[in-house]
Order: C-alpha cells, then sequence, then structure tokens
C-alpha cells in the first residue's frame, strides 16, 4: 500500500516537471525576439523568414492557410508572439504553440471540427 502511494506521488511530481518543461518550450518560442522588414510578399515568405530568424517551425495545411497572399510586416526586436499576432491580424489564419513548432490553422473553424480535418498539402518550414 505504501508503495503504490509513493509511486503515485512521484508519477504527480513527474507530471508536474514534465509540464512545467513543456509550458517553458512554448513561452521560449512567444518570446523569441525577430527584426523582419517585408514589404508586398507572400506570406509563405513572410513565415519562412519569421520561422528561421525565431529558429521554429511553421506547420499548415494549404488548404486552410493562403500562402500566396501578399502581406507586409515591420518589427524591430519585437517578440515573436506579437509579430505573428499583426502578421496574421486581418487574416483567417490562428496559430498555436508546440515544441519549437508553430502550428497554424483557419481562424474560422471551431475547436470541435478542427481536430476532425484533414492535413492535406501540410508543409512544415
Amino acid at each position: 500500500m505504501k508503495l503504490q502511494i509513493k509511486t503515485r506521488n512521484l508519477q504527480k511530481k513527474l507530471l508536474v516537471v514534465a509540464l512545467c518543461a513543456i509550458s517553458h518550450i512554448s513561452m521560449f518560442a512567444q518570446n523569441q525576439k525577430v527584426t523582419v522588414n517585408l514589404q508586398n510578399v507572400p506570406l509563405g515568405t513572410a513565415m519562412q523568414a519569421i520561422g528561421k530568424q525565431a529558429n521554429v517551425r511553421i506547420s499548415y495545411s494549404k488548404e486552410f492557410v493562403d500562402t500566396d497572399k501578399k502581406v507586409s510586416i515591420k518589427s524591430t526586436n519585437e517578440k515573436l508572439d506579437n509579430v505573428l499576432k499583426r502578421l496574421f491580424k486581418n487574416l483567417d489564419v490562428a496559430y498555436s504553440y508546440g515544441d519549437k513548432s508553430i502550428l497554424l490553422y483557419k481562424k474560422s473553424v471551431n475547436k470541435k471540427t478542427q481536430t476532425h480535418l484533414p492535413m492535406k498539402n501540410r508543409i512544415i518550414w
């Protein structure tokens, strides 16, 4: 009985440590600083430049993200999260952070439907 309690306590502690590590990685990506000056370039080019500079992979499906859409963005030593918010402000694109990666998806898709959508033509920078 005591062994089971100790094992459960150890599992709980390991889970807390793992969750803290994952959230730290995610926060690291969000707080990366980037400097870009892109005028009237395809969204795909902007995402590639930002991802390379922030050292993160950007994943998306061409079905949901129009990479040919022309965008402009200028930032100097600005947090990645702020740059992405401005980049996608007028687009139907949302994003979430993963382990040194960013997943783009269509804003207008509700969360229940989103998990069941196919990822055809998936691109990873």
